[in-house]
């Protein structure tokens, strides 16, 4: 019995499990696996990283550990299987009702706040891995290694998976062809000429309600940045419009930028809209910026865990196409909700507005994926915007940076795409929204418009370069202004020791924590050529959000606190601002 005893004593300290050694021989044998398991435990709990000796009870008193080797080691067994078997049927429950949840993305009651929405997550990860633990052991790891590769399998071959679509758009039918053969069949000579005799008309349009001879144009070029760049770039132009009796609106011809400045700059241009059709009362009501800096990140960030993290199965239809809701759907449901629907448009019906010139042009700029090229997406025919800057590359479609949305997607119905819906395709930074696919043969995807031009500047050049003739020859000069988020004066980094890891990691993470200041050099090098184009007739101007204190600094996010919605309202009457605002009056005289 004694080397039995000691046989199993040495299996089990090193093979680290319990009851090695079970024996059924009467009361000896009994004995025998008490004092095993005593040893053992003994053996464990000198050797465990950490060892409990006290515990707080359920009534917040402090107590030893009590042993538990006086009791049968089957009973013991048994109340471990019972509450596994009671965790198992409450993960269950809990894995349902966060199914349920799924149900409940369209309605504000059940939106919790994105802190709790990532507290759940947790505990889906924790209770899966406890699953995996108990019921699988050592066999976890494989399995879940099979696990992934069959799971990437599938999504490979289109299970397990959805694709986000443009709403308004029709997937049903032919698919437009994405090609060079494409490009040279939308950026023609005629095309080109065509497209550029209705941009002049709408320009000669703009002139005409100026009621001035030789009017200063004005663009208007907005940064991304969350909701704190969308709550900046409404409430500078509300600002600069009024204090300046509305010449700013009257006189700007084109908007254009990335992400958050646009969701604000589209928000107010559909304001002033209203106000000009004497739907609203004032345009320069204060309810409009706080309606912009509402909340959208709770929503998105719930609609992630209770139906994007499984497979979307809930649908809607429009205009007889139907679309899966997940969290590109709840995006734009809940900014609509925000804003009053006042932007719940197709993108077509701004096209007169546009074109009589009672509000500028937009033009919304996302990024194709597949290529790096732009998208320009606006009611209005662009298609001298997909061209290079200089004549002699027009021929070659490879130089051809840009894709006009609507002639590439005209046969799917492009003047029916959601407003909302182009708006949240210049804005889907990944992860955080997703990647909006095209109905095109090869099928592009789209994403947030700052990876090409995080200030809008690119576009504006293009189109002053492409009417400069006529612009020299009907305006008294250009002004460009820029709304951005951040500020162009950046601190300088101090140098720091490196280590082995960081040399190894700087040059990929320098790449990618300056390609916006890559971005900044590169356009200041395009605004000297502008100049020149205009005999020297141009003036840039910048409002930036800068805060009081660096660390106070509102995020890059789709939440703002109260604190930082102040301190972007409190921008407005800082010195810099004022600066920005005084040169811009005396560029409108």
């Amino acid at each position: 019995i004694m080397s039995t005893i000691a046989a199993g004593y040495f299996q089990a300290t090193n093979s680290n499990i319990f009851n090695v050694l079970k024996l059924n021989v009467g009361t000896i044998g009994k004995r025998v696996v008490k004092k095993q398991n005593k040893l053992l435990s003994d053996y464990k709990y000198k050797h465990s990283e950490f060892p409990v000796d006290y515990l707080l009870s359920a009534n917040f008193t402090i107590r030893n550990i009590r042993s538990v080797e006086h009791y049968d080691d089957s009973m013991i067994q048994s109340v471990f299987k019972q509450n596994h078997y009671n965790a198992f049927i409450i993960q269950m429950v809990f894995i349902l009702i966060i199914v349920g949840l799924g149900f409940t993305i369209d309605n504000q009651f059940f939106r919790i706040p994105s802190g709790a929405s990532l507290l759940l997550l947790f505990a889906i990860f924790i209770s899966f891995s406890g699953f995996l633990n108990f019921w699988l052991g050592s066999w976890k790891t494989p399995f879940l290694v099979a696990a992934v590769l069959l799971i990437n399998l599938l999504v490979q071959q289109q299970f397990l998976t959805h694709d986000n679509k443009a709403y308004g758009l029709t997937y049903s039918d032919e698919k437009a062809e994405y090609s060079y053969d494409a490009f040279h069949a939308i950026c023609n000579d005629s095309t080109i000429a065509r497209d550029k005799l209705n941009t002049i008309s709408i320009l000669n349009a703009w002139k005409r309600q100026t009621g001035e001879k030789k009017p200063k144009i004005v663009f208007l070029n907005f940064t991304g940045g969350g909701m704190s760049a969308a709550m900046f770039s409404s409430l500078v132009l509300q600002k600069t419009d009024s204090i300046s009796g509305g010449k700013l609106m009257k006189n700007a011809f084109m908007m254009t930028g990335a992400s958050g400045g646009m969701l604000g700059a589209a928000y107010y241009r559909e304001i002033y809209l209203r106000k000009k059709m004497n739907q609203i009362y004032s345009h320069h009501s204060s309810k409009y910026v706080n309606n912009i800096a509402k909340d959208l990140l709770n929503p998105v960030a719930f609609t992630i865990l209770v139906n994007d993290l499984g497979m979307p199965f809930r649908k809607f239809s429009l205009n007889g196409e139907t679309y899966t809701k997940d969290r590109g759907y709840v995006f734009e449901r809940v900014f609509n909700e925000n804003t009053e629907f006042f932007l719940d448009k197709s993108l077509k019906e701004y096209k007169q507005m546009e074109e009589v010139a009672v509000i500028p042009m937009m033009i919304i700029v996302p990024t194709i994926i597949n290529d790096q090229r732009k998208l320009y997406i606006t009611p209005q025919p662009v298609s001298y915007l997909m061209k290079p800057l200089h004549q002699k590359f027009t021929k070659d479609s490879s130089v051809i940076d840009g894709v006009d949305f609507g002639a590439m997607f005209s046969k799917q119905n492009s003047g029916n795409l959601k407003f909302t819906t182009a708006l949240r395709m210049n804005a889907t930074y990944p992860y955080i929204l997703p990647y909006v696919s095209l109905p095109s043969e090869p099928e592009v995807k789209v994403m947030d418009a700052g990876f090409r031009d995080n200030y809008g500047i690119e576009t504006t050049v293009k189109f002053i370069h492409t009417f400069q003739d006529w612009i020299k020859q009907n305006t008294s000069g250009v002004v460009i202004v820029q709304v951005r988020s951040n500020s162009r004066n950046r601190e300088i980094e101090k140098y720091e020791r490196e280590t082995i890891i960081s040399r190894m990691l700087k040059p990929v993470s320098n790449i990618y924590a300056n390609f916006l200041v890559r971005q900044e050099y590169d356009q200041n090098y395009l605004i000297a050529h502008t100049s020149e184009w205009v005999n020297g007739k141009l003036e840039f101007i910048n409002f930036e959000y800068v805060a009081e204190k660096k660390e106070e600094e509102a995020s890059l996010s789709l939440h703002l606190t109260d604190k930082e919605k102040q301190d972007i309202r409190k921008t407005m009457g800082r010195y810099h601002t004022q600066v920005s605002l005084v040169k811009l009056m005396k560029a409108l005289e």
